[in-house]
């Protein structure tokens, strides 16, 4: 990084997780940094208490991501299943306090509505209740990336509950809304940061704070045609919005905007090649 910054090239510290510990050591990397970008307003209040400037590039859906939800788009309709499909994919071992939010309203629905079904996927621990619902009731492990993307074929309501009292859960990026809403599937999220800042409730999907859970499900498990107008709209927020093409014209425009302000302080640079060092594994996922 010192030999980059002796050619006069710009340096950006990228991240999409609440890290502020480690940012609060006067060695760690970031300080060497002429910029951080993060993913949601909350990281970039967080941040800019010990660093500046901090910009907020929010998450984006690869390429490679939208050409299978398109895929998959194509291949639902409504009907093609008896079920009405609710699913949290938990990802990392990081997700039991925030299933505990919504786990007895889902044992209640499935004992409730005959037509309901659950899948659980990731490493979460789960009661063993569940069991009871026999083909009602899937637990899937931990998978690869495109058997899990191929799991959206089968959903038709998208949970992503948060525990918002956690800060590093209000630094959260909206990727499951993003990640489900390309499917043209909605997602009821918890109201954090980037989920009030991500859905419009009743617009492209819905928010669900503490008992509000069950009574938000029921809206959709007994209406289709709501469930797909709100999985249509937020499939246009994705594409509006949630593309990797308009990140990469953000990133390219705030490296043009740290080149313009290095010249001003440090005059002609001895090379115009323009070297960043970016962390950007949000883009190719």
């Amino acid at each position: 990084m010192r030999l980059a910054r002796s050619y006069g090239n710009v340096l950006v510290y990228d991240t999409d997780d609440l890290t502020i510990i480690e940012a609060k050591q006067k060695d760690h990397v970031m300080h060497l940094c002429d910029a951080i970008t993060v993913s949601t307003e909350f990281l970039k209040k967080e941040f800019a208490k010990h660093f500046e400037p901090v910009i907020v590039i929010r998450n984006a859906l690869s390429s490679a991501y939208w050409q299978a939800a398109t895929a998959i788009r194509e291949s639902k309709y409504e009907g093609d299943n008896k079920y009405v499909t609710m699913a949290y994919l938990s990802g990392s071992a990081t997700h039991d306090d925030d299933f505990k939010i919504i786990e007895q309203s889902l044992l209640e629905l499935l004992n409730q509505y005959d037509q309901t079904r659950l899948i659980l996927a990731g490493k979460l621990n789960f009661s063993k209740d569940f069991f009871q619902f026999q083909d009602r009731f899937i637990n899937y492990e931990f998978m690869s990336y495109t058997d899990y993307v191929n799991l959206y074929k089968c959903i038709d309501i998208n949970l992503a509950p948060l525990d918002v009292d956690k800060p590093f859960n209000q630094g959260r990026s909206e990727l499951k809304y993003m990640e489900a809403g390309a499917c043209g599937i909605p997602t009821v999220a918890s109201p954090t940061d980037s989920y009030l800042h991500a859905i419009e409730p009743g617009v492209n999907g819905l928010l669900a704070s503490g008992g509000e859970w069950k009574s938000q499900l029921i809206k959709l498990i007994n209406n289709s045609e709501l469930r797909r107008e709100l999985g249509v709209k937020a499939c246009a927020d994705m594409s509006a919005n949630y593309l990797g093409d308009s990140r990469v014209r953000e990133y390219i425009d705030l490296i043009h905007r740290l080149k313009d302000q290095q010249n001003v302080r440090s005059g002609p640079l001895r090379r115009l090649a323009c070297l960043t060092s970016v962390y950007l594994t949000r883009l190719i996922r």
